[in-house]
């Protein structure tokens, strides 16, 4: 059995979002990257959106999407009882942020940009 809470505010981002295992981001109407789900993602939290809450990531086999609030519902349910699945795109979600947007790839991104030799 499933249950969920409403959150408003809360003190310390990483530490909520790793003792609560499962980031929910219901984003209709948007543009540019989330900066919660980067962060999520790099703590290896799974996280359910919509496509267009994953607008800017580039990998969306990491993400879990549902587009109507029933779609949300039942692919949220299905992640949390799939703990196989939950390590899987935990790991997976590690990985995309280590090799996206960590400091150091993302200063080499912008000096390549600016055309910087390395």
């Amino acid at each position: 059995v499933c249950s969920s809470d409403l959150h408003g505010f809360v003190e310390n981002s990483s530490e909520f979002l790793t003792n609560h295992g499962l980031l929910v981001l219901p984003i209709f109407s948007a543009s540019g990257i989330r900066m919660k789900l980067i962060e999520a993602l790099a703590l290896g939290v799974p996280v359910v959106t919509t496509k267009t809450g994953a607008i800017g990531i580039d990998n969306t086999s990491i993400l879990t999407l549902g587009e109507t609030t029933q779609e949300l519902i039942t692919v949220i349910t299905q992640l949390l009882n799939d703990p196989e699945r939950q390590h899987l795109i935990s790991e997976q979600s590690k990985e995309f942020v280590q090799s996206h947007y960590t400091s150091e790839v993302v200063v080499a991104k912008i000096s390549k940009a600016l055309g910087a030799k390395s």
